[in-house]
């Protein structure tokens, strides 16, 4: 099996077992990463892992993520697990148990280190058809806090390291209701499942407030926030308003404001905060 992105390499929703049978490239004593891309939804690591080419001896190796400095480079380390036994045979290697959350659509850096070893320890990789991949030679740990510079990169290449992810519980802040109350001619207005009862109306110097029902239908407690957005007029409160809700509750944002000589246009925006 080759080295495939998103199943034997970067980032994986399941860990891999073949051997890549890709070429081979010397790991030990330095600190190797390839560059790969986060899914739309924030993602927890819980395991890196590498594949070892040859038995060698006992050594440590270092798992970790980078940060892009959008040069084709990592830049800051994110997170690290510095302890891990290599163990004498070949295959592939896993760092378990981390719990490290990654925001969505962002670009990372996975990133391995491995001591020195006698014989020469071996991993793979391919110079094309990948996001990219860097090194750094003469490396005992992962460099910490910056990368800094490589050692040599190959901007379509990918090494056999992973990333075994799983994503991340979210809310949802779903727009369910909608109150235009007229305060001075003492009249409601509701807008509901996409249909107004009666199309809101005014004259200028009326008092008006707005109320939406934003519900968490996620997976999630999370922070919702209603928006209101307006060139036509601007509410009493604050545009943008926001709370923690739990799954299956309510947000109701509200505003209030004088109805003006012309027509008013306001969009009421939801959601949750990434």
């Amino acid at each position: 099996m080759a080295l495939v992105l998103g199943t034997n390499c970067g980032f994986v929703t399941s860990r891999p077992f073949s051997d890549p049978v890709a070429d081979e490239t010397t790991v030990d004593g330095r600190a190797q990463t390839i560059k790969d891309t986060s899914t739309s939804s924030s993602i927890r690591i819980t395991e890196i892992g590498w594949w070892c080419d040859t038995a060698t001896g006992h050594a440590n190796y270092e798992v970790g993520i980078y940060s892009d400095d959008a040069t084709g480079e990592p830049n800051l380390i994110l997170f690290s697990d510095t302890t891990n036994a290599k163990g004498l045979t070949a295959g592939w290697k896993r760092a378990m148990g981390l719990d490290w959350v990654l925001n969505a659509n962002t670009i990372y850096w996975i990133a391995i280190q491995l001591d020195e070893t006698m014989p020469l320890t071996k991993s793979n990789r391919r110079t094309t058809g990948g996001p990219g991949y860097a090194y750094k030679s003469g490396r005992s740990t992962l460099p910490s806090p910056d990368w800094l510079s490589n050692t040599g990169a190959q901007p379509t290449g990918m090494y056999g390291i992973y990333a075994l992810y799983e994503l991340v519980p979210e809310g949802k802040g779903t727009l369910t209701n909608i109150t235009v109350e007229n305060i001075t001619q003492n009249i409601t207005y509701t807008w509901s499942a996409g249909v107004w009862d009666v199309l809101p109306e005014a004259v200028e110097g009326d008092s008006l407030s707005v109320t939406t029902t934003i519900t968490n239908d996620g997976g999630a407690t999370d922070t919702l926030y209603g928006q209101f957005d307006s060139i036509d007029v601007t509410p009493s409160e604050s545009l943008i308003q926001e709370e923690m809700v739990n799954v299956g509750f309510t947000l109701l944002p509200s505003w209030s404001f004088t109805m003006p000589t012309k027509d008013v246009y306001i969009t009421l925006n939801s959601g949750h905060l990434e």
